[in-house]
């Protein structure tokens, strides 16, 4: 057998060391390395003598044993409160992060979580608590048991997070109770009001109103819109009415601060020229002055900062990184000017929540805490919780800037915004800021001084036992672990100086004073796991001779003796042991040797005809004697013969290739196919016959597969087969000029598809009908189209491009029906917008008709009649197939065509719909800009059995346009206001077009962003269907 890949480099330093009269095959002489030279170095692989490196300084290895321990135990406690954080994190359920935030804020609100552990609820806990695990799920069909069970699940939570051991607490229970949907994102905002409405509507129902206005004294606050008319100096009577708030909003488009965002909210705003006030003292409009006046400020504040803004031009919502700047003590009494009797009262900053992320659609919240008793600030990412200082915390730059590594981290601090002001912070993300009134009564935090009743007690104490338990049990395991861990390095280390083999130049044969090892082994003992060594085992390395073979030299470690009879005795071995030089294979060592001296002779004497390889036709002569060799073999020897430069390489690779092509030539008459076969010089061809003659003594190869001599072989081509190739040839040469014939005749086809669709053609038309008409031109359409379908063009595409199947269908299939008349309806427009409906040129349906038989095509011309452009089809519409075509098409999905129109004048009759209406679908002539939220066209996927209204969400969805403004129309008298009434009971099916016109008055244009709710509906799409709704 050919040496393998090792061989090569042995067999240059065996050359090397022969020039200078010495022979060293296993590699005796070299020097064994120290352990400090592979501290950060990987093993010598050439060196036998190298016994470092092989992983013990690696993550699992026997020198970093203390750093392994540390980690397990950390694993250990991972699942554990500590104290330095004794506060616990809540599981993300999958888009979760906005309910984990709004309940870790309202958790260390003291008198919140005070309120709901101590709620009424303990005889229905305690029945739940008593009940199997069936019956544990407590859902009844009463609205009044399904909001108690949701306050019990948030009692529970609340519990476990405060007396809980666990530092991960999931709140899946809970959003079960509100039946959230745990894939789908929220605004963390809209969350907190629905969910302090739901608290509060439980106080309120409570029997014994213990905590009825608790939410009201917390949370809100009262304003009033004061207008003062400049000509009589009177107050309006609305002005005399206050409304409550539990947050104000604040615009953060720009940089600036929170403070003169506040001041800008109370200055006077004049109401004069067109925008005068009606005076209802004056009976008449006057000039006036409106401002916002303060009453009262809740203890708990709630500054919501509003960065994402609609863009009419993209027509999508958008978020912005500007940098908002807000202190850690304010006094928003003075600030907002609500009289306080002269008393300081002083809010300070207890929470700010990050919305993290580019888009407005999507993102992930985290929010900081601040506790009162230890006064540190601590940060909840979802399971993760930590502590850190006020003026260190994170925060995300504008990913659209580009800056150094400085400048990011700098801005990634939540640092003084300057250092005469060390109390005011900055931040790019921040969305919510909880101020809350300096007072006892408030307190934030101080988890200590807070009690649970005794059945929360209970449950909360059974659920630490058996976290406990469970932690001791896993504790002991990893103590195990870690003695087994201390005993190997032990080992290790004491094993450590004997490792090295240490070679004395009087060594003979008789004497012995190392060993050998395999590598593998020896890594997988220098690492600390939990599987337990394997003995010892050398056989793949021995040689039939019994000794080691010298091709396996950099398969193992050569160790000290004194350590190989340690290693042994401690594993045992499955294999004869080898030690010392007598196990050194001299047989195996000659077999070597003379395997290299062939390699290079061949490869010497195969360098010789270099210059044939590289030019053939330089010493290529007439000669009587002829060889034959198979091209694809000759191909494949001569890039070995012109990139091979070692003798060992060139043989090895030969004898692989060889035996990857040891496969008969023969056909089926037992002859050679002359196709396949290459003639070459006399010189060369028994040069190559030689060198398979001599590699075949090796390995058994068929030497006549790859090259025979005419002269003196049986062997003879096939004249049967040589004519069959070469009809084959000929028909591939025909099949390939017919199809560049086609493509050259038809190269209107291979425009991209989007440029054939017949509402593309129906636009341009129609444009310079409209260019003509404007103009002193008369305009006459002398342009006519063929109509061709989808699936005949995709067949033709593949045919032409990919080497597919020759169309054998009618350019017209699934267009035309059985009656010889249209499938579609192409008078109206909701079968215009069917992109399997494509046209072509006259000129190209001709060469259609030549290369595929004659068809009577379906012609599209335009006229004008009644100063309009119309468009007339050659057949007319067939109803009864349309209805049985549209039957058999999928009814899960359908596909609606979404027209926006700015005015009820655009809206047309689609029965009477001419070519000047399709002006409105300039904009979505590419089928890749129907899905764009920019087009005015927009294809809408949804299901048959969706109602209107739940249409109207799906838009919603898709172009935040809320539903209550959004008003839908099938024609101009047709306008669908039946909400629950579904989309097939309007016989609206795949393809149809819509109108959808936005009645802008509807839309709320107050401090809330443009695509948001109107004030009748203020709830988002996704709380539909939760309790949060239903209760």
């Amino acid at each position: 057998m050919a040496p393998n890949v090792q061989l090569r480099s042995c067999a240059t330093e065996t050359n090397e060391e022969k020039a200078n009269g010495e022979v060293d095959p296993f590699l005796v002489n070299k020097s064994p390395c120290s352990l400090d030279e592979h501290l950060k170095k990987v093993n010598c692989k050439r060196n036998p003598s190298c016994v470092f490196g092989l992983g013990e300084n690696s993550s699992e290895g026997v020198l970093q044993v203390d750093k392994i321990a540390k980690r397990l135990y950390e694993s250990v406690l991972q699942g554990r409160k500590t104290e330095e954080i004794p506060f616990a994190g809540l599981r993300n359920l999958g888009a979760t992060c906005y309910a984990n935030v709004v309940l870790q804020l309202l958790f260390f609100l003291r008198p919140f979580r005070e309120a709901i552990l101590n709620a009424d609820t303990y005889l229905l806990l305690r029945n739940n608590l008593s009940k199997s695990d069936t019956e544990s799920s407590y859902v009844t069909e009463s609205r009044t048991h399904q909001l108690e069970r949701s306050i019990v699940e948030l009692q529970l939570l609340f519990a476990t997070l405060l007396k809980g051991h666990t530092s991960c607490v999931s709140p899946k229970k809970f959003l079960e109770a509100l039946d959230l949907t745990t894939f789908v994102e929220q605004d963390i905002q809209e969350f907190v009001n629905l969910l302090l409405s739901l608290v509060e509507k439980y106080f309120q129902n409570s029997t014994t109103k213990r905590y009825d206005t608790l939410i009201s004294d917390l949370f809100q606050g009262t304003r009033r819109y004061v207008t003062t008319c400049h000509y009589c100096g009177q107050i309006s009577e609305a002005s005399k009415t206050g409304s409550r708030f539990t947050e104000l909003q604040v615009a953060a488009y720009q940089v600036g601060g929170i403070e003169d965002a506040l001041s800008s909210m109370v200055m006077e705003e004049i109401l004069s020229g067109d925008n005068q006030y009606f005076c209802e003292f004056c009976n008449g409009k006057r000039d006036a002055s409106r401002k916002i006046v303060f009453d009262k400020l809740p203890p708990v504040l709630m500054l919501q900062l509003l960065r994402t803004s609609f863009d009419l031009t993209s027509g999508e919502k958008k978020k912005t990184h500007a940098k908002i700047s807000f202190p850690l003590e304010a006094d928003f009494h003075q600030l907002l000017g609500v009289d306080t009797a002269n008393e300081a009262k002083t809010y300070r900053l207890k929470a700010v929540c990050f919305h993290r992320g580019s888009s407005a659609y999507c993102g992930h919240y985290t929010i900081r805490l601040l506790d009162d008793s230890s006064n540190k600030w601590y940060e909840f990412d979802d399971a993760q919780v930590k502590m850190s200082n006020s003026l260190d915390g994170p925060f995300v730059a504008n990913p659209r800037e580009t800056a150094s590594n400085n400048e990011r981290r700098k801005r990634a601090k939540l640092a003084p915004e300057t250092c005469t002001n060390p109390s005011t912070l900055s931040s790019t993300n921040a969305c919510l800021l909880v101020y809350v009134l300096n007072d006892p009564l408030y307190c934030f935090g101080d988890l200590e001084k807070s009690n649970l009743p005794d059945v929360l007690q209970d449950t909360v104490d059974s659920e630490n036992a058996d976290l406990n338990s469970a932690f001791e049990s896993e504790k002991s395991s990893v103590d195990s672990k870690i003695a087994e861990m201390e005993r190997r390095k032990s080992e290790y280390l004491d094993l450590l100086p004997k490792l090295p083999a240490t070679m004395s130049n009087s060594e003979t044969s008789d004497s012995v004073s190392y060993g050998y090892v395999p590598t593998n082994w020896l890594k997988e003992w220098v690492r600390v796991r939990e599987e337990s060594i394997k003995p010892m085992d050398c056989s793949p390395f021995i040689c039939e001779h019994g000794g080691l073979n010298p091709e396996s030299v950099f398969h193992v470690k050569r160790i000290g003796l004194e350590a190989f009879n340690w290693m042994i005795e401690k594993y045992g071995s499955n294999s004869p042991q080898l030690k010392g030089p007598q196990c050194h294979c001299m047989i195996c060592v000659n077999k070597m040797n003379d395997t290299i001296a062939n390699a290079e002779f061949w490869k010497k004497k195969n360098d010789e005809f270099i210059s044939y390889l590289i030019d053939p036709m330089d010493i290529l002569e007439k000669d009587a004697t002829t060889f034959y060799v198979e091209k694809q073999f000759f191909k494949q020897w001569k890039k070995l013969s012109l990139t091979c430069k070692q003798g060992v390489e060139f043989m090895r690779k030969l004898e692989k290739l060889l035996k990857e092509c040891a496969h008969s030539r023969y056909c089926v008459h037992e002859k050679l196919v002359a196709e396949e076969w290459k003639a070459i010089n006399a010189d060369v061809g028994k040069h190559l016959y030689d060198l398979l003659q001599f590699i075949s003594r090796i390995s058994p190869i068929c030497v006549d597969y790859f090259i025979f001599c005419e002269a003196d072989s049986n062997l003879r081509f096939c004249d049967d087969c040589r004519e069959k190739l070469v009809e084959r040839k000929e028909e591939i040469s025909s099949y390939r000029q017919s199809k560049r014939l086609e493509k050259a005749s038809l190269g209107e086809l291979l425009k991209p598809r989007y440029q054939l669709e017949l509402v593309r053609y129906l636009v341009q038309q129609m444009k310079n009908w409209q260019e003509l008409s404007s103009s002193s031109d008369a305009w006459n359409s002398s342009e006519s189209r063929y109509l061709i379908s989808l699936s005949w063009f995709q067949s033709w595409s593949d045919y032409i491009n990919n080497d597919g199947k020759r169309p054998d269908t009618s350019p017209l299939e699934d267009l035309v029906c059985e009656h010889n008349m249209l499938s579609y309806d192409l008078v109206t427009a909701d079968d215009i917008f069917d992109r399997r409906v494509l046209c072509v040129s006259a000129d190209c349906w001709q060469e259609i008709v030549k290369a595929y038989g004659s068809y009577e095509g379906v012609k599209v011309e335009l006229s004008q009649v009644d100063g309009n452009c119309k468009g007339i089809f050659s057949l007319p519409s067939c109803h009864s197939c349309m209805k049985k075509r549209k039957s058999l098409e999928d009814k899960n999905e359908i596909e609606l065509v979404l027209i926006k129109v700015n005015d009820l004048e655009e809206i047309k009759d689609k029965k009477n719909l001419s070519l000047d209406s399709l002006e409105l679908y300039s904009t979505c002539i590419k089928s890749e800009m129907m899905t764009s939220r920019r087009s005015r066209v927009l294809r809408i996927r949804c299901s048959p059995s969706n109602s209107i209204s739940e249409l109207k969400l799906i838009i919603f969805q898709f172009l935040d346009i809320a539903p209550a403004a959004q008003e839908l129309y099938l024609g101009k008298e047709m306008n669908l206001v039946q909400s629950s009434v579904s989309l097939k009971d309007y016989n609206i099916s795949d393809g149809t077009l819509l109108f959808l016109y936005i009645d802008k008055s509807k839309l709320d244009h107050s401090e809330e962003e443009f695509c948001a709710l109107p004030e009748e509906s203020k709830v988002e799409v996704g709380f539909v269907g939760s309790q949060l709704l239903g209760l």
